[in-house]
């Protein structure tokens, strides 16, 4: 990720209250499903040791048109990562350098066939906008990307309804 698109981010992460943002050094428009981002990824899990895994849908089609290749690899990445992570067998040099195998429990995947739904506030909604608009130089690239004053609202009001509230976020919760 070039210097530019990590700063944006960080500014994404701000808006939004997180305090704590690791990149992982693979370049944009260019990611693949590989065994060295599953490893990194896996990595990961064993040092932060989670409950669960939060990715963005890896579907081809989203509710906004089609999703971008970085993130449906990265998604696709993740679930074998966290497969990966559990399996003493698999990247044996992460447990030579301490890193045990590690289970989190859960799958959370936003969006298609949601199985639950995360209620959000307006306030919620609003820095999921700004946070969004926070990568300038990523949407400009983008022509076709809808805005985020649309896409977000757009998303959430759905996911609201789905849960009977004004904004959720849909996710789909899968046991691992």
């Amino acid at each position: 990720m070039s210097p530019l698109r990590a700063d944006e981010q960080r500014r994404a992460c701000n808006i939004v209250g997180v305090d704590d943002l690791e990149i992982l050094d693979f370049p944009d428009g260019l990611l693949e499903p590989t065994h060295e981002l599953r490893k990194a990824i896996a990595r990961k899990i064993r040092e932060f040791r989670p409950n669960a895994v939060v990715v963005t849908t890896f579907d081809l089609k989203v509710q906004w048109g089609l999703n971008h290749v970085d993130h449906r690899h990265a998604g696709v990445a993740a679930v074998d990562a966290i497969r990966d992570a559990d399996n003493p067998w698999v990247f044996t040099d992460l447990k030579d350098g301490g890193l045990e195998a590690w289970k989190a429990d859960r799958l959370l995947i936003n969006g298609a066939q949601p199985t639950h739904a995360v209620a959000l506030t307006a306030e919620h909604v609003n820095r999921g906008v700004r946070s969004l608009e926070a990568h300038k130089v990523y949407l400009n690239a983008l022509s076709d990307h809808p805005a985020p004053k649309d896409m977000i609202p757009g998303i959430t009001t759905s996911g609201g309804e789905l849960a009977g509230v004004d904004y959720a976020l849909p996710i789909t919760v899968v046991d691992m």
